[in-house]
C-alpha cells in the first residue's frame, strides 16, 4: 500500500489562491527548502510524464570545524500531477530510514535506524513554482527509532510513538530570503522508551494529548552556522506558538533486574510562544499544574510525592551586539507548590508548621549593555580568558519578588539605575540610584514555628528579630516593611534614615 505523505515540518496559510505547480516544482521547492537549513540532498531523479520519482535519496550534512559528516536515507517518494494544478506525494506506507554519523578521532560510525508507519495518510502539493503549500494528514503514525549502535559502547536504546495520526499545512515560499509557515495539529500519543546498559534498564511511557503549533521560520541563503549574526541581520528568524492539552507518564529504573526505582508524573494543559530574531530570544510558557510521585529506596524508604497549581516562565534576553542598551526580562513563577504529608512528617512529626501550599514569583526587566554576538561561537569561546564582561547592566527593574511558605508572605518592589562609568563610589560595582521596598507578614509566626519544630533555638532566634526591629518597621499584625533607598552620591538610606 502507498501513503500520500511527505511532510517538511512546517505552517499554514489559511486562505489560499491555488495556482499549478508540476513535480518538478514540488521537488524543486523541497530540494530549496532542505538546501537553506545547510543540509546536501542527493538523489536519482526519473521522469516518467506526469509523474516524478525520486530513488537513493540521501541528507547529508559535514560538521564545521571538526570535520566529520553525517548522512540520512530517505524513502523511496513519488510525485505525481493530478491534472487541477496540484501534486500528490506519496511514500510506502512503512519506511525505514538508516542514519549514520562519524565521530572525529573514533572508530566507527553512530548508527541507527528509523521506522515510520503511516495509515490513511494523504499530501498535496498546490500553489505557484517557488511558492508551494503542502496540506497532509494521517489517521495514525508510528515513528520506531531501533538499532542504535554507538562505538565503544554496550548500550541499547528503543524508542517508539505510536499516535492517533495529524494534519498539516505548511507554505514554503523561495526568495531572497526562504520563508516556512506552518500549522501542525498532532493528535493523541503515546511513548515509549527503552534503554539497557551494563545491567542497568530503564523504561519510560508516555502519553501526551493533542499538540497544535503554528510558526514562521526565515532563512537567508548562505548562513554559517559558527556565526549566525549576520544571518540574524539578514532576516534568519523563528517565531511559534504551541498549545497542549494534558500529558502524564511513568519511569521504571531497575540494576541486575532488580528495581531501583519509579516515578510517575502527570501534568496539565501548556501554551508556548517563543520567537528568535535580530532583537533577541523571547519565550512566554505557561504551564497547568503537575502531580510528581518517586519511589527510590536508596532516597526514601517511602514514596514522595509533590503537586503544583502553575508554572509560568517569560523571558527576552539579546543575541546581537548594539551600541544602545537593549531591553531584557526574567519572569518565574510556580503557585500552590506542596509536598505530601508523609515527606512533612518526615522532618516536623509534631505538625508545628504550617503546611500550606508556597509559592514563589520572580519578575525582573531592565537594559543591559550588551557587547556580545551570542551566535558567533568565536566571541564565546573569547569570554574564557577576557578580563571583563562584554555585558553590563543599565537598569533594573524589580516588578515583583515573591516568597510565600509557612503561612508567611515576603515582597520586594523597585527600581534602579547603574553608572557603568563610576566603579569607585561602591568599589568594583557600577554606582546604582533608585529604590526597593521589602514588606513581609506572618515572619514572627514562621519564626515561632521553626522554635517549635525544634530547627531553631529560641536563643538563636533573637538576632533576626532583632535585625528586623533595626531595618523594619511595622505597619500591622506581624506585618513589616522597609524601604531602602540609594541617592546619587552612593548615600544608602533606610526608611529614611542613612545608613553609608
Amino acid at each position: 500500500m502507498k501513503l500520500k505523505h511527505f511532510a517538511i515540518p512546517l505552517a499554514l496559510i489559511p486562505s489560499f489562491a491555488f495556482a499549478d505547480v508540476t513535480p518538478q516544482d514540488v521537488w524543486d521547492n523541497i530540494t530549496a527548502t532542505y538546501g537553506a537549513t545547510g543540509l546536501v540532498l542527493e538523489s536519482t531523479q526519473t521522469d516518467n510524464g506526469n509523474a516524478l520519482a525520486i530513488t537513493d535519496a540521501v541528507l547529508r550534512v559535514t560538521y564545521p570545524i571538526v570535520g566529520g559528516t553525517a548522512t540520512l536515507t530517505l524513502p523511496d517518494m513519488t510525485f505525481t500531477d493530478l491534472g487541477d494544478g496540484t501534486v500528490s506525494l506519496e511514500t510506502p506506507a512503512t519506511y525505514v530510514m538508516e542514519l549514520a554519523a562519524d565521530i572525529p578521532g573514533e572508530d566507527g560510525l553512530i548508527t541507527a535506524n528509523i521506522t515510520i508507519a503511516q495509515t490513511g495518510a494523504s499530501s498535496i502539493a498546490s500553489g505557484n513554482p517557488g511558492d508551494v503549500t503542502y496540506t497532509s494528514s494521517a489517521e495514525t503514525m508510528d515513528f520506531l527509532v531501533t538499532d542504535i549502535s554507538v562505538p565503544g559502547e554496550d548500550v541499547t536504546f528503543n524508542m517508539e510513538l505510536d499516535s492517533e495520526g495529524y494534519t498539516s499545512t505548511t507554505r514554503v515560499t523561495e526568495g531572497e530570503n526562504l520563508t516556512i509557515l506552518s500549522d501542525i495539529v498532532n493528535n493523541d500519543a503515546i511513548t515509549k522508551v527503552v534503554m539497557d546498559a551494563a545491567g542497568f534498564r530503564q523504561e519510560s511511557n508516555n502519553t501526551s494529548s493533542t499538540l497544535r503549533t503554528q510558526s514562521t521560520v526565515v532563512l537567508p541563503p548562505n548562513m554559517n552556522i559558527l556565526d549566525l549574526t549576520p544571518a540574524l541581520l539578514a532576516g534568519l528568524s523563528f517565531s511559534g506558538t504551541s498549545a497542549s492539552g494534558p500529558s502524564s507518564g511513568t519511569t521504571i529504573s531497575y540494576m541486575d533486574g532488580e528495581v531501583m526505582s519509579e516515578q510517575s508524573q502527570t501534568a496539565g494543559a501548556a501554551t508556548a510562544v517563543i520567537s528568535v530574531d535580530q532583537n533577541g530570544i523571547m519565550a512566554d510558557v505557561d504551564a497547568e499544574g503537575f502531580d510528581f510521585t518517586m519511589m527510590d529506596q536508596n532516597v526514601m524508604p517511602f514514596p514522595i510525592s509533590a503537586s503544583a497549581g502553575s508554572v509560568t516562565a517569560d523571558f527576552a534576553v539579546p543575541l546581537v551586539a548594539r551600541d544602545t542598551p537593549q531591553d531584557f526580562r526574567y519572569a518565574f513563577s510556580l503557585s500552590q507548590l506542596a509536598i505530601d504529608d508523609s515527606l512533612w512528617g518526615m522532618f516536623d512529626p509534631a505538625q508545628s508548621l504550617d503546611r500550606s501550599p508556597a509559592d514563589i514569583a520572580i519578575d525582573l526587566s531592565g537594559s543591559l549593555n550588551w557587547g556580545l554576538n551570542v551566535m558567533n561561537f568565536e566571541e564565546l569561546a573569547a569570554l574564557e580568558n577576557a578580563t571583563s564582561s562584554p555585558i553590563t547592566i543599565n537598569s533594573l527593574s524589580i516588578n515583583d519578588v515573591t516568597l510565600g511558605a509557612l503561612g508567611a508572605v515576603a515582597k520586594a518592589v523597585g527600581a534602579f539605575t547603574f553608572d557603568n562609568d563610576d566603579m569607585e563610589t561602591i568599589p568594583g560595582f557600577p554606582r546604582p540610584e533608585g529604590s526597593a521596598t521589602v514588606s513581609a507578614t506572618g515572619i514572627n509566626a514562621a519564626i515561632d514555628q521553626l522554635i517549635a519544630a525544634g530547627f531553631i533555638p529560641e536563643e538563636e532566634a533573637m538576632m533576626p528579630r532583632m535585625m528586623m526591629g533595626m531595618f523594619a518597621r511595622t505597619v500591622g499584625d506581624d506585618a513589616l516593611e522597609t524601604v531602602v533607598e540609594v541617592n546619587a552620591e552612593g548615600h544608602v538610606i533606610v526608611n529614611g534614615q542613612r545608613m553609608r
